[in-house]
């Protein structure tokens, strides 16, 4: 039988702790998926990212002991309270990058997650001669990330699964018990003074991260769809300024206040922003790089 060839297993535990949350009520079994991912390599590095102190990760750092996977701590809240989006898939970008360039031994990198952020780390590793092997759970399992992956390991393959249905996936915000509906407004509430990117996708992706409902994105996204229907939210134009200086506007979500639901007036003057994207991960690799 031919020699496995070393690997890497790189878990973003925020997204299939959530994805599996979402779609079967339960925790990811990261035993299996390490089972799984042993099929295709040697696994000399095994890492799972996320920030353990809160939900829904506080209560996954004991299982990912029992399958020998190195938990790497990344926040996702910063001191001042405001939300670090995607840390833990910078982290696991930067490490995978940082293993193949230091680690020439290792073969096959093995991602565990469906999040199509990490399909630049995927592509980079490929054009590098690695191979990309992606396990992800199959509703959240990014068509563009699997198109450039070599093998592609669907949860359900090794997991025996019952789906669960939440609530209807047409929900309106009506529909909901007040505390849960408070919850959803309240979430939306402090987002807003967060941060200044209100974008629906943006709204979206830390609603599901946050899990203040269990719902998953297509319900969430109805909840908001119905929210701005009802006039609950508004949308009004804002003018952001991207890593390179150029200035764009996008369409702003805010809650509608009592004054505008009165008047019908919209919300006052667009923010402004500075959005870099990935700014740390692009220095790190064009140090690596160099």
């Amino acid at each position: 039988m031919s020699q496995r060839r070393d690997g890497a297993v790189l878990v973003d535990l925020e997204n299939i702790a959530i994805s599996v949350h979402n779609a079967y009520g339960t925790s990811p079994d990261l035993e299996r998926i390490a089972e799984a991912a042993a099929s295709h390599c040697r696994p000399v590095v095994r890492r799972a990212y996320g920030e353990w102190s809160r939900s829904p990760l506080n209560g996954e750092l004991a299982a990912v002991r029992r399958a020998n996977i190195e938990p790497v701590f990344s926040w996702g809240k910063l001191q001042d309270g405001t939300v670090k989006a995607n840390a833990a898939d910078v982290r696991l970008s930067i490490d995978a990058i940082d293993l193949m360039w230091t680690r020439p031994g290792i073969e096959v990198f093995v991602l565990v997650s469906g999040d199509r952020d990490l399909l630049p780390v995927a592509t980079y590793l490929r054009e590098h001669g690695r191979e990309v092997v992606v396990v992800g759970v199959s509703a959240t399992l990014s068509a563009s990330l699997c198109a450039n992956a070599d093998a592609v390991v669907r949860y359900e393959e090794i997991v025996e699964c019952a789906r669960i249905e939440t609530c209807p996936r047409e929900l309106r915000v009506q529909d909901l018990p007040e505390p849960q509906r408070q919850a959803f407004l309240d979430a939306i509430r402090e987002l807003e003074s967060q941060s200044a990117y209100m974008t629906f996708k943006f709204l979206q992706g830390h609603l599901e991260r946050r899990q203040v409902l269990p719902l998953g994105q297509a319900q969430i996204a109805a909840l908001l769809n119905d929210a701005l229907a009802s006039g609950l939210l508004v949308r009004t134009p804002a003018q952001g300024t991207t890593a390179d200086g150029e200035e764009y506007t996008y369409s702003k979500i805010s809650l509608r206040t009592e004054t505008e639901a009165k008047t019908g007036e919209p919300a006052g003057a667009s923010a402004k922003l500075n959005y870099r994207p990935f700014a740390q991960l692009a220095e790190k690799i064009r140090a690596i790089a160099s």
